[in-house]
């Protein structure tokens, strides 16, 4: 295109009355006529771009998200950087206030990225110093249109990992009108695995393949799959995780579990797509523990030549990192800072040991304490500074008889020993009172929170971790024979407002009698058409 015919555009908005201007121009023009005479864009020239006053280099950027070009940052270096980049079929300018000569901008259309702008703006705007109220107020407007786009293309590529994260803090009311004092839960059930190991399952494959430990396969890929394969020891949830993050990120997974576990855990695994190995439940103390038993298997694998990765929850502190990076943030963030204490019972210890590490970093004066079922160690290893173990527990995932890689650094404030009978009771509550159907070690961990909240003062805000939901039990937590057998409280059936007789009557009368139902049934044939009785479709 000539270049005249770009002067003639800038021309005729020059010279047109301020009611027929466009608002980009007039709102400028009228105090600055000197700069808009058309001998001094015909001396700028046309087709070219000229940008002055320039000190910091944004136009590409600018270009790129389709933002702001501010007169007073643009240095000639970025002025080349437009140039080279903006079309220049069409011209749009705006005059700077106060300058002895015009600054104007010669773009064709907008650029790609600012396209979905058109209908709001159109263009680039530019504004001068003075009116920075208005480039601000514009500015906020545009980036939050720019945010919005990229959450949309964001939502497009999101898979099972993107969503560990962000889980909801819920107050526990019966807990905290118990206690006086504010008792939060995080709902880490809501992960995509359904408990709080997902996390610590994502972080580990992400650091391993950061390590280059493991190499991306690609779905489809026979080959690729049979090369990196993640195996892991593990009671339950964090199999579940990691069989799940495995298939996002193109491995696969072989989980190796004690054969005391819930069926329900079992199946989950299963069902997550990983092989499951079941071995006999021993002590971390015989060579045959199933951590034991994994590790052997893994550097036997490895000899063969197979590309394996073995997770290692218990010592890898990337499960650590996890809530370091992520729980520990959230619970701030949550919780506007207020959260005086947190607590939890410890398997691996990286839930526990991440959080107290980011919480303390913030506040050294948060209160961290640890929730212990009977039967586990640790409880006397941080009371009494000897490994010993009294009584027994029905929990799963929780209650260790071993310090961890994930605990080393790690000094609890407290230390609290919980009984399945205690535990039991909190999570009866929270089910008839409050619909949270909450698996065993949640209610572990609610009855230390509401322990620690009784040593608080008044006014304290107490974190726990709701870990995952009674349907990974079910079989444990509600069979009332079992629950029995084990000296323990069974389910209290909530009472009913309307008696049973009450409730027979009526659902007695809401079956229609024999003689409706076949009246009924006649005079739908009627009404139906034969082909759709016949299970013919119509023409």
């Amino acid at each position: 295109m000539p270049s005249h015919c770009g002067l003639v555009v800038i021309a005729s908005l020059v010279l047109a009355s301020d009611s027929t201007l466009p608002w980009f121009v007039r709102r400028f023009s009228s105090r600055n006529k000197e700069a808009t005479r058309v001998d001094e864009l015909r001396r700028q020239g046309v087709g070219d771009v000229e940008i002055r006053r320039g000190d910091k280099e944004v136009v590409w950027e600018a270009l790129r998200r389709g933002g702001f070009l501010p007169l007073d940052h643009l240095s000639p270096k970025a002025r080349k950087v437009l140039r080279e980049n903006a079309p220049r079929n069409r011209t749009d300018y705006v005059s700077e206030k106060g300058c002895r000569r015009i600054t104007e901008v010669i773009i064709d259309e907008p650029p790609a990225a600012y396209e979905r702008f058109k209908g709001t703006t159109g263009w680039i705007p530019l504004f001068h110093r003075d009116r920075k109220w208005e480039m601000e107020k514009e500015m906020a407007r545009l980036k939050q249109l720019q945010e919005d786009e990229e959450r949309r293309k964001e939502d497009k590529k999101r898979n099972v990992r993107t969503f560990v994260r962000n889980t909801p803090l819920i107050e526990l009311r019966h807990a905290s009108r118990e206690t006086g004092r504010t008792i939060l839960g995080k709902c880490e059930f809501l992960n995509p695995g359904g408990s709080v190991k997902d996390r610590a399952a994502v972080w580990m494959l992400r650091d391993a393949e950061e390590k280059g430990l493991l190499v991306r396969g690609q779905p489809g890929n026979s080959g690729d799959w049979r090369l990196c394969t993640v195996i892991e020891a593990t009671a339950g949830n964090t199999g579940i995780g990691l069989a799940l993050a495995a298939n996002s990120m193109g491995y696969r997974c072989i989980i190796v579990i004690p054969d005391t576990q819930t069926e329900e855990k079992k199946a989950a695994i299963r069902q997550a797509g990983a092989k499951l190995i079941e071995v006999p439940a021993v002590p971390y103390r015989n060579p045959n523990n199933y951590v034991r038993v994994c590790s052997r298997m893994v550097e036997n694998l490895r000899q063969q030549g197979h590309h394996v990765f073995f997770g290692q929850q218990f010592d890898n502190t990337a499960n650590k990192k996890a809530h370091v990076f992520s729980t520990g943030p959230e619970i701030w963030e949550q919780t506007g800072g207020a959260v005086d204490s947190f607590c939890c019972a410890m398997g691996t210890g990286g839930t526990l040991s991440g959080v107290a590490e980011y919480l303390k970093s913030k506040n050294e004066s948060i209160h961290i304490g640890l929730t212990d079922p009977k039967g586990a160690m640790l409880y006397r290893w941080f009371s009494e500074g000897r490994l010993a173990a009294s009584g027994s527990s029905i929990t799963e995932g929780i209650g260790q008889a071993r310090v961890t890689g994930n605990m080393v650094g790690l000094k609890p404030d407290s230390v609290h020993e919980v009984d399945d009978s205690e535990a039991l009771s909190c999570l009866w509550n929270l089910l008839n009172e409050e619909g949270l159907s909450l698996g065993l070690s949640s209610g572990i961990n609610v009855a230390g929170a509401m322990r620690m909240a009784r040593m608080r003062p008044a006014g304290s805000v107490i974190v726990t971790i709701l870990c995952d939901t009674a349907q990974r039990y079910e079989r444990k937590m509600f069979d009332e024979e079992y629950l029995i057998s084990q000296g323990l409280p069974p389910r209290p059936v909530p009472v009913q407002n309307i008696e049973e007789s009450d409730l027979s009557s009526a659902l007695k009368e809401a079956f229609a009698s024999d003689v409706e139902v076949k009246t009924a049934l006649a005079e739908y044939e009627k009404a139906v058409p034969e082909e759709l009785m016949n299970g013919r479709p119509l023409p």
